[in-house]
């Protein structure tokens, strides 16, 4: 039987573009080849010289895909020595394919080629002595890496793998977290992390050390980084990553790095609605940067402060710290892509004071930061930025009950989240598409998305966030005319605030639940007027305005449709009147109508 064709039928080898090659996953295999195959294999193979078969042994080493100049490394002969032998193994259509010339940034120059089936490839490799193996590894990753030279960086995965294997861990270390750092440029994440464990992995196998612990907070850092860049804030992956590496900063006293572990922390301990933990270690990490003196950490200090300080309900005082960060973040200092997540710093800022703006009443200025965001994000093209200028853009949209506006940016965040395998976002997404469907008319539609999308993100997306979402299925339900599965919603958000004290969004809920209570069979007017007064009281001790009249516009509707008409006017129009932007927005437009209907 024809080789190739047994291989094929046995899905050992494929072919692709036009070359045979093995089956992903498909090593193992070879070794359960037929023992007659194998045997075909390995005499074809040793019917070659002994200068032949000794480049094509050094080749099997060097890849699928090699140069002459590294196989001539040690294949105990001279680069013209083994271009020969490969030209001549080549022009017999035997073992190799010619595919070409390639120049190293050293100005070496040698030949290219390729096995012809990559199976020819897997027994000269499994055939070689250990030893030896190990030393080709390392000859041919030392040859690499010198004709690179200062360009090594572009191939840190092939040398990674020639340094693992040689024995070189150091070395090999480094070079993996270098492809680390090349995949996360491409936003290649899971790429990115598979190279980080594996470099930690082998760090693991060296004496211990002060070098040692430094690399490994490094390394530690990255990978919670870029966890959280692909899963999001709440990632426990990112969380294990921070605390293993805060547990090492106290060994070193490596001040940096520190600040980069704190900065993680809490925003993996905001992640999980651990606010007082985060506002604890938000201290800490304010008093590091200060005493620094450095203007990068200040902007991420107040940046994350800013967040807290908003999930808290302390809107006036996250405003001021997401400003500062805005206005630091403008200088030629700011870095490109900064700590957590590997988010952009300026993009950032302007992404989180979306929503202390807005709920503070200043809905075209967030409108306005929203705009200038996007822009800088597109401009930039910063994949993790760019998803969550779009998730903030679409989130803006739903405060302004602009359910057409909410649904073209929540898709174009599900679509852009898709293609970048950012799956966080995608359910972000979803939910705020649910929100714009029930909206629309289709609530069922809607419904469906919002629990789909609170199922997913469930212990990964920030916990400070939920009760949002929550409110969101609420409202979906009151398009839906199931007041009593709203109800349940609303009870389980206003736990988690109890528990988290994320405020933020308490008035909302509460102003929901008394919309839900109208609804019911048995209206509880009473119990509705008492929500509405309580969403009024909670949204003027936090000054978020636009809650303020959101609340006071459902109690004035109350009490208009009960005759109170005097008290109606008397409470929204001064709450009316002290707007100075967002004329447009839903809740001014029909404040307005009321005002008008009850004059």
């Amino acid at each position: 039987m024809n080789i190739v064709e047994h291989l094929v039928g046995q899905g050992v080898v494929v072919r692709r573009e036009g070359q045979w090659t093995l089956q992903d996953g498909a090593e193992a295999k070879v070794a359960s080849l037929p023992e007659g195959l194998r045997q075909l294999l390995v005499q074809r193979l040793e019917d070659l010289p002994s200068e032949e078969r000794r480049v094509l042994e050094a080749a099997s080493v060097a890849g699928e895909q090699f140069t002459v100049a590294a196989v001539a490394a040690e294949a105990q002969g001279s680069v013209e020595d083994v271009e020969a032998a490969c030209e001549g193994l080549a022009m017999q259509g035997r073992f190799l394919d010619d595919i070409g010339l390639r120049e190293w940034p050293d100005g070496t120059s040698s030949g290219r080629y390729r096995f012809t089936h990559a199976l020819y490839r897997q027994v000269l490799y499994e055939g070689l002595a250990t030893v030896r193996r190990r030393h080709l590894h390392r000859r041919i990753g030392l040859r690499l890496e010198a004709g690179y030279g200062v360009q090594a960086r572009e191939i840190a995965a092939r040398l990674a793998v020639h340094f693992e294997r040689g024995g070189e861990i150091p070395r090999a270390v480094d070079y993996w977290q270098q492809a680390g750092e090349n995949a996360a440029q491409r936003n290649a994440y899971p790429e990115a992390i598979a190279a980080l464990r594996t470099g930690l992995a082998l760090l693991a196998t060296l004496p211990a050390s002060l070098e040692r612990t430094q690399r490994e907070i490094e390394l530690q850092l990255m990978l919670g980084e870029l966890f959280m860049a692909a899963k999001g804030m709440a990632s426990q992956e990112a969380g294990d990553a921070y605390s293993r590496a805060h547990t090492l900063c106290h060994q070193v006293e490596e001040l940096p790095q520190l600040f980069r572990t704190l900065w993680g922390l809490i925003g993996f301990h905001n992640g999980h609605g651990r606010l007082r933990t985060g506002e604890a270690l938000g201290r800490q990490l304010f008093d590091l940067a200060r005493r620094q003196h450095d203007p990068v950490l200040v902007q991420a200090s107040h940046l994350i402060v800013g967040g807290n300080a908003l999930y808290l309900g302390n809107l006036v005082a996250a405003r001021a710290h997401l400003e500062q960060s805005l206005e630091i973040s403008a200088g030629p200092h700011s870095s490109s892509a900064l700590f957590a997540g590997r988010l952009h710093p300026r993009i950032t800022s302007y992404a989180w004071i979306l929503r202390p703006l807005w709920q503070l009443g200043y809905a075209d200025q967030a409108r306005q930061r929203c705009e200038e965001a996007l822009a800088l994000a597109q401009q930039l093209g910063h994949t993790p930025s760019l998803a969550l200028v779009q998730f903030f853009a679409a989130a803006l949209c739903q405060f302004r009950r602009d359910a057409a506006a909410t649904y073209a940016r929540a898709d174009a965040l599900m679509t852009f989240a898709d293609t970048q395998g950012l799956e966080l976002r995608r359910e972000q997404g979803r939910m705020l598409r649910g929100w714009a469907l029930a909206m629309q008319g289709d609530a069922a539609a809607g419904v469906a998305h919002i629990r789909q999308g609170l199922v997913a993100s469930q212990g990964v997306g920030p916990e400070t966030l939920r009760p949002h979402w929550l409110a969101l299925l609420a409202e979906a339900y009151v398009e839906a005319g199931q007041p009593e599965a709203g109800l349940t919603a609303i009870e389980e958000a206003l736990t988690l605030v109890a528990t988290t004290e994320a405020r933020w969004w308490e008035a909302e809920l509460i102003r929901l639940k008394g919309t839900l209570l109208l609804q019911l069979a048995s209206a509880e007017a009473d119990k509705a007027e008492a929500c509405f007064q309580r969403a009024l009281d909670v949204a003027r001790r936090q000054q978020a305005k636009a809650l303020e009249l959101r609340a006071a516009l459902h109690l004035s509707r109350l009490w208009q449709q009960h005759g109170k008409r005097r008290e109606a006017r008397q409470l929204l129009a001064p709450i009316h009147g002290w707007f100075t932007e967002g004329f447009d927005t839903a809740d001014l437009r029909e404040a307005k109508a009321l005002l008008e209907g009850v004059s």
